[in-house]
């Protein structure tokens, strides 16, 4: 795991926790081998049901841990492997269906964190064995080195978090050979707390920050050393859902009932979130009949719903949840501007038959044409023709978004025979 790079008080929770933001996630394809590209899908958390909202084309490979949601713009983030098994960058626009991948110009974040109230993505990248903290420039892909953090060696893949309140990185790190609880100033570069952290077999794992309260919450795995199974080779796991000290790395049980438990019992890579709207702990875990997906209330550490995933074909990857809504209120942000540009082009004829002819002067990744009430009904990735059969659609009025690594066109047209 160490690399160089939760009856009438509940049923009040659960109509608060009802509320809860869409997930956003990575899926490929029930069908697809392990080179094919991720689809970038909306996730249920009360269901675990995916619908795919487009493809990311060239997409094959994602790094653990080094995914991050731009709240500004509605963008998901994440450094992986494109199709020619090369490092880049992708900055995929929600609204827009746009993705856009740029080289890893001077370095690999290998952690990503998003602030709420700057919108500034920062990241831990490692170098000739000191990690560093770095800003990653979503538009140009290039990583600016803020500060070297003295001592550290290496992070604890997928367990950071960001305190947007402060200006803190969170994460948990290796200083000087020991595990640690670290805290990093994002505006100074310096380390401001670095505490011992995980020095027994039972573990705190998965941390995420709630701006709220200013609280540090994760999970706690409690080892039950008078259950041990010679058949698995363990021992016995509860997980609880704890409150983190982040000054003397002391946690606090929330709740006295285990999130979950199990011989196989822990947290599953990839799959956490935080929803701060609702105050949703959104995670998932592992026990010995497979994955779930759960929904913790983080005032009360209870579990309000609990999904199984053991009958998904293809896994989904790398949560975010959007907090834009949150944000703006809490911090009092104007509205943003979308960071997608328009690209000029022509498409004709208007009304059509069969036929749409689209003039860009721009190469197409991805063209789709959507319904009136927004739902894709026809779409081709990196098409080879300017020319768009519409033969198959009935008349109506439709909308072609074209996507281009610079930008989106998009025009309202009409089918009528």
């Amino acid at each position: 795991m160490i690399k160089n790079i939760l009856l009438s008080s509940l049923l009040v929770t659960y109509a608060v926790i009802a509320h809860a933001q869409i997930l956003y996630g990575l899926q490929k394809k029930p069908t697809s081998s392990p080179n094919d590209a991720f689809d970038v899908v909306s996730i249920d958390p009360f269901t675990a049901n995916t619908s795919i909202l487009f493809g990311t084309d060239s997409l094959i490979a994602v790094a653990v841990g080094a995914t991050a949601f731009d709240q500004q713009h509605k963008r998901y983030i994440c450094w992986g492997f494109d199709d020619n098994n090369t490092q880049r960058l992708f900055v995929i626009d929600i609204d827009s269906n746009v993705v856009i991948n740029k080289p890893m110009l001077n370095a690999q974040p290998i952690e990503m964190e998003y602030d709420l109230q700057t919108n500034i993505t920062y990241g831990l990248t490692y170098s000739n064995g000191v990690e560093y903290l770095v800003e990653v420039d979503l538009n140009t892909g290039i990583v600016g080195n803020l500060s070297a953090l003295p001592g550290v060696s290496a992070v604890v893949l997928n367990h950071s978090s960001f305190d947007s309140n402060n200006g803190r990185y969170i994460f948990m790190g290796i200083q000087n050979g020991q595990e640690r609880l670290i805290t990093v100033d994002v505006v100074t570069g310096n380390i401001l707390t670095s505490v011992p952290f995980n020095q027994t077999p039972e573990r705190i794992i998965a941390p995420e920050y709630d701006v709220n309260t200013n609280k540090l919450y994760a999970l706690f795995t409690d080892i039950d050393s008078t259950k041990y199974s010679q058949q698995f080779m363990t021992y016995y796991k509860r997980l609880y859902f704890v409150e983190v000290d982040i000054a003397s790395g002391q946690h606090t049980v929330v709740d006295s009932m285990p999130v979950e438990e199990g011989y196989f019992a822990g947290y599953a890579l990839g799959g956490l979130a935080f929803d701060q709207a609702t105050r949703s702990y959104i995670v998932k875990t592992a026990d010995d009949n497979g994955l779930h997906l759960k929904v913790i209330n983080a005032p009360t550490g209870q579990v309000v719903s609990s999904v199984s995933l053991a009958n998904q074909v293809k896994p989904f990857y790398e949560i975010q949840v959007d907090n834009l809504q949150f944000a703006k209120t809490f911090y009092n942000q104007s509205t943003p501007t979308t960071s997608i540009k328009t690209v000029n082009g022509k498409l004709y004829p208007n009304p059509v038959k069969d036929i749409l002819t689209l003039e860009i002067d721009e190469k197409i990744e991805r063209l789709a044409i959507y319904s009136i009430n927004g739902r894709v009904v026809q779409e081709n990735n990196r098409p080879t023709t300017n020319q768009i059969s519409t033969h198959t659609l009935p008349n109506g009025i439709y909308i072609l978004k074209a996507a281009t690594k610079n930008g989106v066109f998009q025009q309202q047209f009409m089918i009528f025979r």
